[in-house]
Formats: structure tokens, sequence, C-alpha cells
């Protein structure tokens, strides 16, 4: 099947099939050869399940909240352990960046600072993790924020108790900002705030030093109220066309779609389940998911750790599209699905057909056109 588009803002027509993934313009022709990208060995390491925001949305709401009270020179030797296996640390949570764990974040970013570092915060964190970051800012590869509209929406969404939720993210922005570290803003969207995104934008472009970050689309799941595709996409492609802003989607179809038209590497399964591990200091566990205790696969221990990954080997054949049904599929090198923890819609197809011609009919949006020499 060959899908046709024209597109609004450049003069560009075509069409794209799939299966031979031959894109056809009006001036040339080119089929693609995909490769794939390496699956990075990732550790997360979950200091604490604390917080100091009550989001209303989050995953963890319900679970016990503690801190681990592991030794830090345990932790480095389970780290340790594990160097082997992982090229990135990422720090998570719970909120990693509390006071309380300063100074066993201190530690690890010393200890191990010849591995890229990642930290995942709400962004309410005090001054001295900035001079944390800016004397290991060598080793921390990026930091993201998550930031879900304007103050109002924001502040609704991401409670905290004691201050103003917003203000503290957009001082801490701005003092990255100066600091020259790589930040992603990860804008948690669902029914609820999607029409409000523009007005996040519309602020952010008060103050030129943020124009550089990047900004992700990152739909919230396991909740009722989670955002369709199709009006993720609409989103999204509004958005990208409105503000001069380095704007992505959380989203396999658009990534792959984009790299396999610009020849870069595609990312072969729907997540890196098979590449991560997660230390719950607190629980003493081990799972392949930061965000499913369906995953657990091994556990802490004074005498070590231990992992066997067996368990979720019928997960990993769906994030990976080598089950039956899904190998069998043509556009399984970019369909968004294969999460183990959602349902997928029985009829996939359809609605992976109907986003690809969506992210098509936007395509002077998708790839750099002066790169494909159109």
């Amino acid at each position: 099947m060959d899908f046709k588009f024209p597109t609004k803002t450049e003069e560009i027509y075509g069409s794209f099939a799939p299966g031979t993934k031959t894109l056809e313009l009006h001036s040339q022709t080119m089929t693609f050869r995909p490769s794939w990208k390496d699956e990075t060995g990732r550790l997360y390491i979950i200091f604490s399940t604390e917080c100091n925001l009550r989001c209303i949305y989050c995953f963890q709401n319900g679970m016990r909240r503690s801190n681990g009270d592991l030794a830090i020179d345990q932790l480095q030797t389970y780290i340790g352990e594990l160097q082997n296996e992982i090229q990135e640390i990422v720090l998570f949570g719970g909120e990693p960046l509390l006071h309380s764990n300063i100074d066993v974040i201190a530690s690890v970013l010393e200890q191990f600072d010849y591995l890229r570092f990642i930290i995942f915060t709400n962004g309410n964190f005090d001054r001295e993790y900035l001079d944390l970051i800016d004397l290991y800012s060598y080793t921390i590869a990026g930091i993201t924020i998550s930031l879900d509209g304007p103050r109002e929406i924001h502040n609704r969404r991401r409670v905290n108790p004691r201050q103003d939720s917003y203000a503290a993210i957009m001082e801490n922005l701005l003092a990255l900002a100066k600091l020259g570290v790589n930040t992603t803003v990860s804008i948690n969207v669902d029914r609820s705030n999607a029409e409000a995104i523009h007005r996040l934008f519309d602020d952010i472009l008060k103050f030129e030093s943020l124009y550089n970050m990047n900004y992700i689309l990152n739909p919230v799941k396991y909740i009722q109220n989670a955002i369709t595709y199709q009006d993720l996409f609409d989103l999204y492609f509004l958005l990208k066309s409105r503000y001069p802003l380095k704007i992505f989607l959380n989203n396999r179809l658009i990534d792959n779609l984009s790299s396999l038209f610009a020849n870069k590497p595609l990312s072969r399964s729907r997540c890196n389940l098979a590449k991560t591990l997660v230390l719950n200091i607190p629980e003493g566990s081990i799972f392949a998911c930061p965000q499913n205790a369906d995953t657990k696969i091994g556990s802490i221990t004074p005498q070590g750790i231990t992992v066997n990954r067996a368990p979720i080997d019928h997960y990993l054949s769906l994030t990976r599209y080598s089950n039956a049904k899904c190998g069998a599929c043509d556009l399984n090198y970019i369909c968004p699905f294969g999460c183990p923890f959602i349902e997928t819609e029985s009829d996939c197809r359809h609605t992976v057909e109907l986003l690809l011609q969506k992210a098509l009919d936007h395509f002077e949006l998708l790839v750099d056109v002066k790169e494909l020499g159109v």
C-alpha cells in the first residue's frame, strides 16, 4: 500500500511505500535500507521513593514512600558489579535531587565519572544541586525536567505543598542554561492539559536562553484520561509548525520514520527493556522497567545482586516485535505499540496506517527537505 501526501508549507508531494521503504517525490525516488541503533545498557538507581511533589497522575501514587538505607560503599560495590553491562546511569526516583540524597549522589558521580549520567527530576531542587551538576558537568549527558503547562496548569497537576513548583522549575532551567547543561523539558500530556501546552511555549519564548533546550511531548500512560495517538500527533505537528523551538514527540513512529528518511539508525525495540536494570534500593529489588513493578528480575542483598531475565521473556518478544503477529507485519519497524503493560488495539495496523498518513501529511516538519536534496 502506498501513502500519498501533499504538504502545506512546501511545494512537496509524493508517496511512500512502507513495505519496500521507497519514497517517491516529484523530483526523485529513494529506497532506504534501515540500520539499527545499538541498545544502550542503562542502570536506573532509585535512591528513594520520597518526593517533594504530589503529582495527580504519578504511577507511584499509592506506593509506600521511603528512603533507602544502603551504605554508600555497598551501593558502589553493586554498581561496580554491573558496570561492564552498562554505559549510562540514570538517577531516578521518587525525586532523586532531594537534600537527603546529595552525599550518595555525589559519591556515585565521583566514583563512576567514566560512565554517562542522566538525571530525571521534577525540577524543584536547591542550589546545592546546581553546584554539584556544574562540578560534574563533564559526565552528565543530560537532565530531564518535567513541566506540564503554564503556571496554573502545571501547579495544579504537579503540586508542591511548600512552594510554587512552576517558578522553581523556571528558575532552575535558567540556571542550567547558564551552565550550558544539555537539558530536556518533558511535557507530560493527557486530555486535561493538551489545549494549554501552547501557552507554556508562549512563556518559554520570553527567555532567549531557553531556546536551545529540547522539548518533548510525553503522553501520560496508565490513566483513563490518556490522550489518543491521533490527538497527540495533531498537537505535536501544530506546536512544531508554530514555535521556533526544538520540539520532539516521544513516539517510535515519528522517531523511526524521520530517522529512516535521514539515513540514520532506527530503534529496533519499543523501549530498552532488554538492556535496562533498575536498582530499587528502598525495596531491595531489581526491575527491568522503571515504571512497572511487574518486571522484577532480581534482588539486592548484603551478599550481592542476583539477576534473571527469564520472567520477562514474553514482554521482550512484544517490545522487540518478534512475536508471531508483529514479526509478520511490514510496519513493525515504525510501529509505536508494543508496550507490554498497555493493551494494544485489536486493529493496531489500521491505527498505525492512520498515524503514518498523518506524519507524511506533515512531511516538511518530519525531515530536513534540504538534506534530501529536494
